[in-house]
């Protein structure tokens, strides 16, 4: 139970280091394909019907971390403008990496939208430090909203150091550097349909 809220645990798909390729998508582009399409959009409406059925009836703000939870939060909406719940979308940019390196400190490239006292979703492209989310859940709260949670494509467990409640998880994937999907290294890649392992 978070501040009104009933999460109720499922766990994640769990990814190996070799993946999860569907064979009619294993000839694709390079960086190699690591979760294809398929599965990706697969777990976006799971994570959605989740979402919907937690937040049935409810007020619920999206906040989209730019630019890498973008797609991720496209196939989300999508699902869940079908859902009985009122939807608002609200987008932040934060930045933390340079390369493929953290910087260990979290910036905030331009003000939060003003947000109502409805319960706020934060919709991450990854979790792996745990420093963004941490950041954005406290400056929420510093702000007076109660009711957040947190929605991940990605969490690198592994790699966590923060360590903080994540309501929704789409996969939990090891430690090394992914691309594609609105993740990126140095702005490329971010247009790639399936999520990449860089070599």
């Amino acid at each position: 139970m978070v501040s009104g809220v009933t999460f109720h645990r499922r766990e994640p798909l769990r990814v190996s280091q070799t993946g999860l390729i569907h064979p009619q998508d294993s000839a694709a582009q390079i960086p190699a394909p690591f979760i294809t399409q398929r599965f990706i959009d697969r777990r976006i409406r799971d994570l959605a019907f989740h979402i919907a059925h937690d937040y049935h009836g409810k007020d619920l703000q999206l906040l989209v971390v730019l630019k890498g939870a973008k797609p991720f939060a496209d196939g989300l909406i999508t699902e869940l403008r079908k859902a009985p719940l009122r939807l608002f979308v609200h987008e932040v940019a934060v930045s933390s990496y340079k390369g493929t390196t953290s910087t260990g400190t979290v910036t905030l490239k331009e003000e939060i939208p003003k947000l109502s006292s409805h319960s706020v979703l934060v919709v991450e492209d990854i979790v792996d430090t745990g420093r963004t989310a941490k950041f954005l859940l406290n400056y929420l709260h510093q702000r007076g909203i109660k009711e957040i949670g947190v929605c991940a494509l990605l969490h690198k467990k592994t790699k966590t150091e923060v360590l903080h409640p994540l309501q929704y998880v789409g996969f939990e994937v090891p430690n090394i550097y992914l691309v594609g999907f609105g993740l990126d290294y140095n702005e490329q890649y971010r247009e790639l349909p399936y999520i990449g392992k860089l070599k």
